[in-house]
């Protein structure tokens, strides 16, 4: 869907507002989505093109009955040629000031910011080693791990800035160019056990893993300042499982984890951050209920990060900015349940329940204006969370015939609000621009097993998506250094109809 202008300061509602007296598109700004939408060229062009290619491998060779080696290698690539016009509106016109002389005309406007990626290009390969065997009360998997990648952007934007008083603004192109490469080296290890006194019901299992990671950085906002960084971890996990009976097992689990520092490739100068350390624990149980017509699993856990990796978006006459910083700590405390439930012979019901509770524990956060430092915690969000998903579904498959088979399934699922920035006085149009919630209705009703020769199968299946037609925000983007913040809506009520051949 096409992005969505819903809040504009008075400034730039006023100077856009004025384009239909030069001759230019409406401005349309407001809240809910909007069935129709305009879209401005960039030199000439609308389309964007894409290509992506990527290869797997995975070879296993048995050397014993207890004992095998695993080969698993990969490799991707990416390029990209993408227009984007982050408006929803057309060809819009109004006073601007000559950059250099600040002479004023009437012109074509940028903005509010549109861009052409091009080239955006990556690559990627790794190759992990396993050797998994068992002998006794013992099992195991040894590996290594190596993985390489390589990136480059060149973003040509435009946009409009707006000058206060909202009658004259200048037409911008700000080019912002970087890449980087990553290159990761890691060795792991695991061992479970089974200790014979417990009648092999209770399992063991520990494990470590250690990862070097090295990063490399450029911008050509900076060239004589490169950056590279190198970073290291030794992560351990430890649970244990115990099976009560044949049909509920329970279990507990502490583990460490580690996200690796890096760079902030759309800073305009050379902005670096810290690795991010987890430590997580989890208690749960397995079970299954009345002869197996009942399956239920149930989590509850808690992590615990140190210099948690936050995302942080601002806008201004550089175009758009971005940082990842370290919000020094953060708890997450949180619920999952699954159920599967067998009603009767072809119907079956499932659901499932996740909330989860995040705090910043702290948060410091240097003031631009004042460059104090305080702590925001109280006050801070979290960018993409949702407190809860909630999930419910229902299938139902008839008798096979001669013909085929049958079948029909419903799902109902939804999704608590969503914010996407953390701090509102940077992001001004924070409130304007989250996900107030979300909620979809899917249905399919499926006629599969159709006989195709000798030795194949076809399925035809008729589907609808978001019956209730639900207006879900699919993401917000605050523009608020230049003025406006909008929203893509995700696709509305839609139907379809699904071929499948298998030989």
């Amino acid at each position: 869907m096409f992005f969505q202008i819903v809040a504009a300061t008075p400034d730039v509602a006023s100077y856009y507002g004025n384009s239909p007296s030069f001759g230019g598109a409406p401005f349309d700004v407001g809240m809910g989505r909007r069935d129709r939408g305009q879209q401005a060229p960039f030199d000439g062009r609308f389309n964007s093109d894409s290509e992506t290619g990527g290869h797997n491998l995975t070879l296993e060779y048995r050397m014993s009955d207890a004992m095998s080696l695993k080969s698993i290698s990969s490799y991707r690539s990416f390029e990209q040629d993408t227009i984007c016009s982050l408006s929803g509106n057309g060809v819009m016109r109004g006073v601007v000031l000559d950059p250099v002389t600040f002479a004023p005309s009437i012109e074509d406007l940028y903005g509010p910011y549109s861009c052409r990626n091009a080239p955006q290009r990556q690559f990627q390969y790794s190759e992990e080693l396993q050797l998994l065997g068992s002998t006794g009360q013992w099992s195991y998997v040894l590996g290594a791990f190596y993985f390489f990648e390589r990136s480059a952007e060149f973003n040509h934007q435009r946009f409009t800035f707006v000058l206060p008083g909202g009658q004259v603004a200048l037409n911008l192109a700000p080019p912002s160019i970087f890449g980087g490469e990553t290159e990761s080296i890691a060795g792991f290890g695991q061992a479970s056990y089974r200790p014979p006194s417990f009648d092999g019901k209770l399992e063991l299992t520990g494990g470590l893993r250690y990862t070097q990671d090295d990063k490399k950085f450029f911008n050509d906002a900076f060239p004589d300042d490169p950056g590279s960084k190198s970073f290291s971890n030794t992560s351990w996990l430890a649970s244990a499982n115990y099976e009560f009976t044949s049909d509920v097992m329970a279990f507990a689990r502490v583990s460490t984890g580690y996200k690796a520092g890096g760079f902030s490739p759309r800073s305009p100068f050379l902005s670096s951050f810290k690795p991010e350390k987890a430590t997580a624990y989890e208690l749960g149980m397995k079970a299954e209920w009345f002869r197996r017509r009942l399956r239920t699993n149930l989590s509850l856990f808690q992590t615990d990060y140190k210099d948690l990796q936050v995302q942080q978006f601002q806008s201004g006459t550089g175009g758009s900015v971005g940082y990842t910083v370290n919000a020094a700590e953060a708890t997450f405390r949180g619920v999952e349940l699954e159920l599967v439930a067998v009603l009767a012979d072809g119907l079956t019901l499932d659901a499932a329940y996740g909330y989860t509770d995040p705090k910043y524990d702290r948060y410091l956060f240097r003031d631009p204006q004042t460059d104090l430092i305080s702590d925001v915690s109280d006050e801070a969000r979290f960018s993409a969370v949702a407190k809860y998903n909630l999930h419910v579904g229902a299938e139902y498959v008839f008798k096979p015939f001669n013909a085929g088979q049958v079948s029909a399934r419903f799902d109902w699922s939804r999704q608590g609000e969503r914010y996407f920035y953390p701090l509102d006085y940077i992001n001004i149009f924070n409130e304007q621009v989250k996900d107030p919630g979300s909620e979809n209705l899917r249905a399919r009703l499926a006629l599969s097993e159709l006989p195709l020769g000798d030795h194949g199968t076809w399925e035809v299946a008729l589907w609808g998506d978001n019956l209730t037609n639900h207006d879900n925000v699919g993401y917000g983007i605050d523009f608020g250094g230049l003025g406006f913040g909008g929203l893509f809506f995700t696709e509305p009520r839609r139907y379809g109809v699904d071929f499948r051949l298998r030989f």
